[in-house]
Parts: structure tokens; C-alpha cells; sequence
């Protein structure tokens, strides 16, 4: 079925009974599922919808949606979007400042939010109250929203630098992206796709449209009840970050039984399709999951794009990111994409937006073997060229040394000496719940062939990680920030 628009989508819902969204909830005593199919989601929808209107909320309107990961989110999202209000998303947990700070740069006249007590500059209105059906509620029959050329949402994302930036999301982008990613990847009806990074991230809206348009099932969870629900919900899909699959992968050899065992125990019988982007991978690690039989498919997209290349059942490389799923080519080793409709209209810079060409150069290098498999191999700007003129890629380094040992993570850069040539510093990240050899790992990575081909001064440091550095260096994603790193070891 084609959507032309978020009206077409969400109506789509109304006479589905078969497909259904769950999640848990605290009762008090323990964790309770709870199951909506799609058709009591759309009533819902329909509510939120009625009771934004009462409140004067309308298409001109700017709103922000300050809410964690939540099934009333999702709602709230949903009856905006077929308002016709911008949106300006936020992950519920931002100080109060800098969200006002943020709101108001936008002009925002609204702001939904599930806080208890929050001193902000715009009208606040409850999430749960949206959902509530009382005698002052009419049910206004929905209406699609014809303006295509307004961004539905400006959101925040620290991209590869680490540093938020305001991005704008356009509806034809959003559309056609996330459909030509479930059709590739053929999700089924009875799949179960979970859903536990922010909301505010844009990937994940991305993703609970696409279950919505393919009839695909939704498990909503949050990084603190991930477990719970791989356990009770039962999912069939789950996209991570490499990170996630890396410490499953150590709990393992920790534990000492089979792979499979383990893993099934901790992702669910139903498990079928384990998606890894958002940062490289090792191979050590993806062929430990094949052994397992627990297969994982890397995925490689940019937030301004969509999904770009994919891996999936039956075509799967270990290694690759996959084949492409939109129009691209490689320059100078560098991918550049073309793509029909980006998901994003441009950055936001002072408050004016500075659009962004539909053809675009990713920043990363890449290559395409003669299957037509492609291969990301670092980003250009993070390329260092040694004292002796030799280039390295740190980022395939790095994960190399990850991959074979129990630590958090590794970050390598460059530091200029008084005689103008360079350290190579190599900074092996751990905290108290790993294991690894610390000789070792010295020992390993003087033998790499890339380190011993630097004339540069190499050292090798090891450092405890402190709470504080995890929030600091790691993305809402889970996706480790270098830049944010090595500014921090710089410093």
C-alpha cells in the first residue's frame, strides 16, 4: 500500500485487531504486560487527537513533546502529526534550562509532558490527560494534514560529532524511508519488532511507522527494562547498538555454557532478527553469533538519509554493511548518496534552516566488492597520517581490540610533540565489571601490523571509566562518541 501521508497511515490501524503494540508496566508488585491492538491504539490516537484540538492546538501550532519512552509518547506523536502541529522532540530527562532554553529558541507555544512539577515558559498540558475520554470530550473525525513542505518535527542528534544539532524531518522522507526499509528487509506480520532506545531519537519514530504501514507487532521498552522485556514480551526483532552485543557476547564466556543457551535465554526463543548500526562492529564478534546461531545483520544508514545499506535472511555478509536499498556511488572512496526523498530538510543554525541537497556525501570511506556488498571502512575526516606519511584508520583498530577482549571500549589519536611530529596515544576504556588482561592487550596491540608500522611515539594508556564518563561519552544510543573521547583525554 502506498502512504502519501501520516493521515493514510494512521487510519490504516482502524479495522486492524490482528496486530498489536505491548509493554510492561509497574503494578506495584511486579511487572504487568500490557497488550493494544492497533484498532484500540487508533481510538486512542483518536482521543489524544480530539483533546489537542479542545486545548487549541492546531496545523500552525509548535508543540513540544517532552516525554520518555512510553506507549502514551507514541499517542501523543501520532495525534500531533495528524494535526498538522511541528513538533520539537525531547527525551524527558533534559534540565529544566536547557529545555526551556531549547523550547523557546522555536518558539514554542506548547508543551506536553509527563513531569510533575516543571517551571517552563510554555502552557503545559499532562500526556495522560490526553488520553482520558470525558463528558466535555467530542470526538472530532480526523483529518489529513495537506502541507507537505513543512518539517513534521525538529529533533536533536549528536550525529558523528557528539555535539547536538537541530535537524528538521520532513514527512515524504519519513514516509518512503522507513517503508523501503521494511519491504527490504521482508518483516512479517508476525514479527515482533522491539523498540527501547528514546523516542526522541528520530530512528526509533522511524521505526514504530514502519511496524504501523507493514502490520508488523510492537514491543516498547526503555534501556533499564530491556531484559524484562526480551523475557516477557517475546520479541522476533531487535535493533542494538554494537556495544549491546559485544557485553552479551562477554556474559557468555563469563557464564561458560553453550552460546546458544545463553543467548536464548537473555533474547527470547523468539528472537529471528538481531540489527546492529549506528557504529562498527567486529567480525570476531559477529562470527560468534553465527556459531551460536543467533545471526546478526548489520544495517548502515545516516539520521539526514534513512536506512542506505542493508544486510538481511539470506543475504548476508559478514563484514559488509549489505547492499544498497537507495540510489549511491562511490567517489574518491567516499559513499555519496542520492536519495528520492531525505529524511531531513537541513540543520537548523540560529534558528534559520540551511537546506540540505538531496545528493550528499556521507563522510564515510567505503568500498563494494564483486557481489555488490559494501563495505564501510572509518570516516574520512577521522583518517591519521603518521610521521612516516603512512595512513592509519583508528576506527578498524579500535574495534579490533574490542572485539577480542572484556573491556568497554578504545579510542586512539594523535598528539603533537615539541619537535612537530606525533604520539600516538591508544586509550583502552574499562570499567569494574570487566575482566580483561591488561599485559595482554599491551602485548596484543604492539603486534598489531598496524601499530608497528608507526614511526609516531606510541602509548598505551588504561582508564577507569566513572559514571560521569558514561553519560558524557555515550550517545542516548548507546553508541560510543570518539570526538566526545578524545576531547575529554585531550583535555
Amino acid at each position: 500500500m502506498q502512504f502519501h501521508n501520516f493521515y493514510d497511515v494512521f487510519t490504516s490501524m482502524k479495522d486492524n485487531d490482528k496486530n498489536h503494540i505491548d509493554y510492561l508496566l509497574w503494578n506495584g508488585s511486579g511487572y504487568e504486560t500490557i497488550k493494544k491492538t492497533f484498532q484500540e491504539m487508533y481510538c486512542d490516537i483518536s482521543k489524544c487527537y480530539s483533546n489537542l484540538v479542545s486545548q487549541g492546538i492546531k496545523a500552525s501550532s509548535i508543540v513540544g513533546l517532552e516525554i520518555e519512552n512510553t506507549y502514551e509518547f507514541l499517542v501523543c506523536d501520532s495525534a500531533l502529526l495528524l494535526i498538522g502541529a511541528q513538533t520539537i522532540i525531547s527525551n524527558g530527562r533534559e534540565k529544566e534550562e536547557l529545555l526551556d532554553e531549547r523550547l523557546t529558541s522555536f518558539q514554542t507555544e506548547y508543551v506536553i509532558t509527563n513531569r510533575k512539577s516543571v517551571n517552563l515558559s510554555q502552557k503545559q498540558i499532562a500526556a495522560a490527560s490526553l488520553l482520558k475520554e470525558d463528558g466535555s470530550t467530542t470526538m472530532i473525525e480526523l483529518q489529513p494534514d495537506e502541507n507537505d513542505e513543512k518539517d513534521i518535527s525538529i529533533m536533536f542528534s549528536s550525529g558523528t560529532t557528539g555535539i547536538p544539532k537541530a535537524l528538521g524531518i520532513t514527512k515524504q522522507g519519513s514516509l518512503w524511508s522507513s517503508n523501503n526499509f521494511f519491504h527490504y528487509m521482508e518483516f512479517t506480520p508476525e514479527d515482533k519488532f522491539m523498540i527501547f532506545m528514546p523516542l526522541s531519537n528520530y530512528q526509533q519514530r522511524f521505526l514504530s511507522w514502519g511496524c504501523i504501514m507493514n502490520h508488523v507487532n510492537i514491543s516498547l521498552g526503555n534501556e533499564l527494562l530491556l531484559f524484562h522485556s526480551l523475557k516477557l514480551l517475546e520479541p522476533s526483532i531487535l535493533l542494538a547498538a554494537p556495544n549491546f552485543f559485544y557485553n552479551l557476547s562477554y556474559e557468555q564466556n563469563k557464564n561458560g555454557k553453550s552460546k546458544n543457551d545463553v543467548l536464548k535465554s537473555i533474547l527470547g526463543n523468539k528472537m529471528r532478527y538481531l540489527l546492529t548500526g549506528m557504529a562498527p562492529i567486529d567480525n570476531n564478534i559477529l562470527e560468534f553469533y553465527r556459531d551460536a546461531e543467533m545471526e546478526i545483520y548489520q544495517i548502515y544508514g545516516q539520521t539526514e538519509i534513512g536506512m542506505i545499506c542493508c544486510n538481511k535472511v539470506g543475504l548476508n555478509k559478514i563484514g559488509s554493511v549489505g547492499k544498497p536499498i537507495i540510489d549511491v556511488e562511490i567517489q574518491q572512496d567516499e559513499l555519496i548518496t542520492n536519495s528520492p526523498n531525505p529524511i531531513v530538510s537541513g540543520y537548523y543554525i540560529d534558528g534559520k534552516l540551511d537546506r540540505m541537497e538531496k545528493r550528499r556525501a556521507t563522510g564515510d570511506l567505503c568500498k563494494m566488492d564483486e557481489e555488490g556488498f559494501f563495505y564501510v571502512n572509518g570516516r574520512k575526516n577521522d583518517t591519521m597520517v603518521l610521521n612516516n606519511g603512512k595512513k592509519i584508520n583508528p576506527a578498524s583498530i579500535e574495534q579490533k581490540i574490542k572485539g577480542l577482549f572484556d573491556i568497554k571500549d578504545v579510542v586512539i589519536y594523535k598528539k603533537q610533540t615539541n619537535d612537530d611530529k606525533f604520539v600516538l596515544n591508544i586509550v583502552v576504556l574499562y570499567d569494574k565489571g570487566n575482566v580483561a588482561d591488561f599485559t595482554k592487550i599491551e602485548e596484543y596491540i604492539n603486534k598489531m601490523g598496524e601499530i608497528q608500522s608507526a614511526t609516531d611515539k606510541v602509548e598505551i594508556q588504561f582508564y577507569l571509566m566513572k559514571e560521569e564518563d558514561k553519560k558524557t561519552m555515550y550517545t542516548e544510543n548507546g553508541k560510543f562518541s570518539r570526538a566526545k573521547a578524545i576531547d575529554t583525554f585531550q583535555k
